[in-house]
């Protein structure tokens, strides 16, 4: 019956689209966007918490490469800034994510306690703890 309903207005020349089809239109994008947009959006916090997990590699590497060369650990963010290519060190937040040295070890203020957890298991319950929203990871060689 709706097959034929198609063919009669094509048939008939009639040109643009009738109220009930473009309602269809809007309902099935309406369903599609209410599918694909919280999928997005898990990708989204995914991908900032894989780059907030490379930066804390790239920060204990670059803690590793300073005790090396200077035979003492690094107590400032200055220390360790030098030592990578895009400074992440107290300049505030990036993507939700503060990254700070304190007493030798790295403290990661997480946007959620979710992001915590994620930060605190990736880098194993010896070397971290968790407190309030901040992973505080040992930078030393060890």
């Amino acid at each position: 019956m709706m097959l034929n309903f198609f063919l009669k207005r094509i048939n008939k020349k009639e040109k643009g689209f009738t109220l009930v089809e473009l309602i269809i239109v809007m309902a099935v994008i309406g369903v599609l966007a209410a599918v694909v947009a919280p999928k997005g959006l898990q990708m989204i916090d995914k991908s900032k918490q894989t780059k907030a997990i490379a930066n804390i590699k790239a920060v204990k590497t670059a803690a590793i490469l300073y005790y090396s060369e200077t035979g003492t650990a690094a107590t400032t963010d200055a220390n360790i800034n030098g030592y990578l290519d895009n400074p992440i060190l107290g300049t505030g937040a990036i993507d939700g994510y503060e990254y700070a040295i304190s007493s030798g070890d790295l403290e990661v203020t997480c946007p959620t306690t979710e992001d915590e957890a994620k930060i605190a298991s990736t880098f194993g319950i010896n070397d971290t703890t968790t407190t309030d929203k901040k992973v505080t990871i040992s930078l030393s060689a060890s």
